[in-house]
């Protein structure tokens, strides 16, 4: 697939039409000088425009001129906007200590919903719902969900060091303290026993607070016994919350062992709480944060405690340690089920499971974790990278054949990713971790000094830049608008935090600088195309801010990079002088037009390993320190810009559609 160039129907006022006709009719001269692809994908995120039925806004901010500002100033107006406009505002009872988990960017304001009637009303949009979460409640419509805003908190607490503003942490106590003692049922609200106080918070993936109704929201099905369901893909701030109540957290991880397990001998557990511990699916994302809670509360007890509190989080790890194929060391997505996902190795286990077991490591200090990790990470690697391709296998059985595809066309088989991963793939809970196992790999050398980790870590890394985010998803999937309306233009925000803290991992430990330069290039393809008046959305199809769409993350990593401005080095200075000047062009990108060469490096700008016009464009009108005018001695965007103005008739004064296919 070419990049962003699928299906892209573009509709946009004139300038920006005649900018895509001159970057069409020049790609091909072009591609007889240089054998080089061009794509119209970088006018998406600044013009505004229609991919598919998805409406783009305009991010105001072209990709060139993102570092016109820190990065940390990006990060710091969306969370002041957040702070300024994103707290409870409506209803009766209204509190500054109350983070909602969307906004309209174009309003800021919380798109209401309703717990009365059936089914329950929600004003969030509600168009990329079925790829992203399959149900439209697992968004938080009109709430606040404490546990989607986490990583928003760990954003506002790595803000408050860094800049020295004590207020972003204080927002956050505020926030974490009103949730422990108000974010959780009271006697009689689900239970004829008068005694019943389930101690487990109103958050996740079933329940959260209606700041319009000042109640809790749950799915239609449960009024009369909420579900709460917690995953490992939304790391709780524990310490944070620890601090501010210790009683309600204890009491809340307690929750989650009464309940959740529904056989605390063997370790077999249950997604869903259910009083009456009934059956359900072990899935390891699931496990994993159970494993993560329990090990916490080792950290924090003493003697008897500690030991049965960290045995516990051995219990649910050896239960998942054991469901692995005794030849392959494959772990299977879910331990205990009969569907295909109980014979299936995912990315599931290094994107989500594993980070658990680092977790608990750190916490406890005990080896099991760390050598379960190490050897899941390994046999992972082993089974599931395909060195023709140099990608991974998305779904492999436990005997160790990759599932080759084509996609299952309904019912739960159709959530088995088949094939090769999917990089940026839309799905928040199923079985696609792609961006997230790239990340673990990096942090596992980091931790754990091991170069088979580093190997992977570095073929992830050459899988986001040959496929970039607006490279689109496969065809032939359940979400197969997504691949065509929306990926296009962009992917989530959390995809975008994922690579950007591969690069910088990467960067942290071998002290390569083409990892930071990737990193920022990230950083400013995401910031150009996820910008709208001082907040980010969730996806450059849609017009809301959500916490579920890992924000929070990218809020993070924006901080986390504006720590590297001192190693910051010149895009284009390639003979590492301290300038982008005459020599950098003739020397390199002029004598390299049309090849392929080392990354960042002897003419490629861009970080594609190619050096084509796009290089030449983005040196000469960015980078470029000089005074000499610059000339490949072919004729530049500008010239054939005047051969088009001669065609007014083409253009017309009304707006047309263009279509661009493969």
């Amino acid at each position: 697939m070419s990049i962003g160039l699928r299906a892209l129907k573009l509709t946009a006022p004139k300038t920006v039409v005649v900018a895509l006709l001159l970057n069409l009719l020049y790609a091909p001269f072009v591609e007889a000088h240089c054998g080089c692809d061009h794509g119209v994908d970088s006018f998406a995120a600044n013009a505004g425009f229609t991919a598919g039925a998805v409406a783009a806004l305009p991010s105001g901010i072209a990709f060139n001129d993102v570092e016109d500002q820190s990065y940390i100033s990006y990060a710091t107006t969306v969370l002041d906007n957040l702070i300024l406009h994103g707290t409870d505002r409506y209803g009766v009872t209204q509190s500054n200590d109350v983070l909602v988990s969307s906004l309209d960017v174009t309003t800021k304001n919380n798109p209401s919903a309703s717990n009365t009637g059936a089914p329950r009303t929600s004003n969030l949009g509600t168009a990329d719902e079925l790829w992203r979460a399959e149900n439209p409640l697992r968004r938080s419509p009109g709430g606040s969900n404490l546990l989607h805003n986490q990583e928003v908190f760990t954003a506002m607490k790595k803000l408050s060091v860094a800049s020295g503003n004590a207020s972003y942490s204080t927002f956050v106590d505020n926030n974490l303290n009103w949730g422990l003692n108000n974010l959780v049922d009271r006697p009689l609200d689900y239970s004829t026993d008068p005694a019943f106080i389930d101690p487990k918070l109103w958050w996740g993936y079933h329940r959260w607070y209606n700041v319009h109704e000042e109640g809790d929201l749950v799915f239609d099905f449960e009024r009369d016994d909420p579900v709460h369901e917690v995953h490992y893909t939304e790391v709780p701030r524990w310490n944070d919350m620890w601090t501010q109540d210790s009683t309600a957290v204890q009491a809340h991880i307690q929750g989650i062992w009464d309940y959740h397990i529904q056989n605390q001998s063997t370790g077999d557990h249950n997604r869903h709480d259910r009083t009456n511990n009934s059956a359900g699916y072990s899935f390891a994302t699931s496990g994993a944060a159970f494993i993560e809670a329990f090990a916490f509360m080792a950290s924090k007890t003493n003697g008897a405690t500690q030991t049965t509190w960290l045995n516990r989080a051995k219990l649910i790890a050896n239960y998942h340690w054991a469901s692995r194929n005794g030849t392959t060391g494959l772990m299977p997505h879910t331990a205990d089920s009969s569907r295909w996902d109980g014979d299936r190795s995912a990315t599931t286990t290094p994107g989500v499971y594993v980070p658990a077991l680092m977790k608990a490591f750190e916490y406890s200090g005990d080896t099991l974790f760390r050598d379960q990790a190490i050897t899941l990470l390994k046999d992972w690697a082993d089974e599931h990278y395909d060195a023709t391709s140099g990608s991974y296998w998305g779904s492999v059985t436990l005997s160790g054949n990759p599932v080759l595809g084509p996609w299952a066309g309904g019912g739960y088989e159709q959530f088995e990713p088949r094939g090769l991963v999917d990089m940026w793939a839309p799905e928040a809970i199923t079985a696609q971790y792609n961006t997230d196992a790239a990340q673990t790999y990096a942090k596992a050398y980091q931790q754990f000094g091991d170069a088979e980790f580093l190997t992977n870590a570095q073929r992830w890394a050459e899988l986001i830049r040959l496929n970039p985010p607006k490279s689109g998803t496969i065809d032939g999937t359940w979400y197969q608008e997504y691949s065509t309306n929306w990926s296009p233009l962009g992917t989530y925000a959390e995809h975008y935090a994922h690579a950007m803290d591969l690069f910088m991992t990467l960067f942290e430990t071998t002290g390569e600088d083409h990892y930071l330069l990737s990193a920022r290039d990230t950083a400013k393809d995401a910031l150009s195309t996820l910008w709208y008046d001082g907040l980010l959305r969730g996806h450059a199809g849609k017009q809301y801010y959500e916490a579920f769409d890992g924000v929070g993350l990218l809020l993070e990593e924006l901080v986390d990079l504006n720590d590297y401005e001192g190693n910051f080095t010149k895009f284009g200075d390639f003979d590492n002088d301290g300038d982008v000047d005459d020599d950098d062009f003739n020397n390199y990108l002029r004598p390299n037009m049309g090849t392929n060469v080392s990354i960042y490096a002897a003419g490629d700008v861009d970080g594609d390993r190619k050096v084509t016009m796009l290089d030449f464009d983005r040196f000469k009108y960015v980078y470029y320190e000089g005074t000499a005018p610059l000339s490949l001695g072919i004729p530049e965007p500008s010239t054939l810009l005047l051969i088009l103005t001669a065609i007014p008739t083409w253009i017309g004064c009304r707006r047309r559609q263009l279509t661009v296919r493969e």
